[in-house]
């Protein structure tokens, strides 16, 4: 009878360990399945591709607005931009609706590990989101809709701004929303956007891209203010462009960041004396080396520079956050210790069983917006018509098909708004948001 109660005691443990096992093994793999296309997106895997298999991939429900975002991302950059927009929206509904956390799930992250927790988004996704949607709306040439998710980005940086903290605060997001208000004409919210662009520019100690420096000058002595265009013409050693009626705004997406890793350490638990095993999130050493795209204009080469690294974008993130997980992990860590200890005191199996399951459920979460681009680069162009010819270290070589000027001088709308699946396409004398990535031998453009 004896023995029959002690198996009796024994199954539920056994149960839950198998259990928890199948849950952790499904939360670790759809996120190593996600970083395994970004790995091959960096060979070479076709766009299409890498959709297909993120689609494809059996994502646990609190890994949802992840999954949303790598495949809203790799939409916009296939020119699929409905479905992009749709995947963005659930995500971001998501993450907002994460804001305030569940009890259940704060529980769970305490007493198992973080991946039980939804996936609610780094200061960045949560900006980002909102700026990857406005572009999507652009280059449907919906500049209405860009407009409301650029407003709804600044939300979401006052409020992240309330922390005192320079988490999700986005240089590109502001330059966006300077573009945007720029071809609606608002010139005044356009210089604002402009200003606080390189204001955390300046604060990153990073360089300030050339076109940003021209829009500021352009824009200061367009709105008359003389004396702080003429400050910032001997500051940037750069002059007021030459009048043109028309402005082509230039976004590149360069590479994929780099991808968490799982680290194993050990830190003090001074309750009980003891060194304890823990498991964290860190980013191994950044090699990505940033490449620029040169672009043939017509009037000289063109060459795209860097508005936001994301590579240290996501870094700074998880840094900021590091002492919060560290202790969370800790005081976990002591939990299960602790736990171990009092089974043990009770029965020697229940203990070994306790102390396996403690250190099979200590993951690291790893969860983040893993198909970004590592670099978003930025160029301008004025009243260009004809063809446009990117090219980048990634063999990309977009031209207009041979003969199309020849049989056809002029260039209607049609031409302009179509993306060639060969990735040729033409540029009209008109105002226009021009989308290039690294991924894929696409251009995308929208004229306003």
């Amino acid at each position: 009878m004896g023995k029959l109660n002690h198996i009796k005691a024994i199954k539920p443990t056994v149960i839950l360990l198998v259990l928890l096992s199948f849950v952790l093994s499904g939360c670790a793999a759809s996120n190593r399945d996600m970083s395994d296309v970004a790995d091959q997106l960096r060979h070479n895997l076709p766009i299409q591709s890498a959709i297909n298999k993120i689609e494809a991939v059996q994502v646990e429900s609190q890994s949802t607005a992840q999954h949303q975002l790598n495949l809203g991302y790799l939409q916009l950059l296939n020119g699929d931009y409905n479905n992009a927009l749709i995947n963005f929206e659930q995500a971001k509904k998501t993450m907002a609706s994460l804001q305030a956390t569940s009890i259940s799930e704060n529980l769970s992250s305490a007493t198992v590990n973080e991946t039980l927790r939804s996936y609610s988004g780094w200061p960045t996704d949560q900006v980002l989101v909102h700026g990857m949607m406005a572009l999507a709306y652009l280059l449907k040439n919906d500049l209405n809709g860009a407009r409301v998710e650029i407003l709804q980005a600044d939300v979401s940086m006052n409020r992240l701004a309330a922390s005192k903290s320079s988490q999700g605060q986005l240089a590109f997001v502001h330059y966006l929303a300077g573009v945007i208000y720029e071809l609606n004409k608002e010139y005044d919210s356009a210089l604002i956007s402009y200003r606080m662009a390189l204001n955390i520019l300046t604060r990153h100690n990073e360089i300030i891209p050339v076109p940003l420096r021209q829009s500021l000058i352009d824009l200061t002595a367009r709105n008359g203010l003389d004396n702080e265009s003429k400050s910032y013409q001997e500051k940037f050693r750069l002059s007021l462009s030459k009048p043109h009626k028309n402005k082509q705004f230039i976004f590149a997406f360069d590479g994929v960041v780099t991808q968490m890793q799982e680290a194993k350490t050990t830190l003090w638990w001074d309750i009980d004396d003891v060194y304890l095993s823990v498991a964290l999130p860190k980013f191994p050493q950044n090699r990505y080396v940033e490449s620029p795209f040169y672009i043939n204009s017509g009037n000289g080469e063109i060459v795209t520079q860097t508005i936001e690294s994301i590579e240290k974008r996501a870094r700074e993130d998880l840094q900021e956050e590091m002492p919060k997980i560290s202790a969370m992990a800790l005081a976990r860590a002591g939990a299960k210790f602790q736990t171990v200890k009092e089974l043990n005191k009770k029965d020697n199996t229940l203990g070994a069983f306790a102390n396996v399951l403690s250190i099979i459920s200590e993951v690291a979460d790893l969860r983040h917006w893993s198909l970004l681009p590592s670099s978003i680069q930025i160029a301008t162009i004025y009243d260009k018509s004809g063809a446009i010819n990117p090219s980048g270290r990634y063999h990309l070589q977009l031209g207009l098909p041979q003969g199309r000027l020849a049989n056809n001088n002029k260039i209607t709308d049609e031409d302009t708004n179509q993306v060639i699946s060969t990735g040729n396409q033409l540029l009209a004398n008109k105002n226009a948001v021009i989308l290039l990535s690294s991924l894929t031998n696409k251009i995308h453009i929208a004229n306003f």
